[in-house]
């Protein structure tokens, strides 16, 4: 799970409702994907959907 944009390195926790992630789980925010990347991958070319929340038990 990538901690940070790929594009404009804002910090991306595990419980990030703002992380998206393509199939390849290249990893960017929600703002990039949609106003820069088009919502197309800049890696692989793809789609992509929020990344599912990591929910940390103790």
């Amino acid at each position: 799970m990538r901690p940070v944009c790929e594009h404009c390195t804002k910090a991306l926790l595990p419980d990030s409702g703002e992380a998206m992630i393509c199939a390849y789980e290249c990893t960017f925010c929600s703002s990039c994907v949609e106003t820069i990347l088009k919502n197309k991958c800049p890696n692989c070319g793809g789609t992509f959907e929020k990344r599912p929340i990591k929910t940390i038990t103790s």
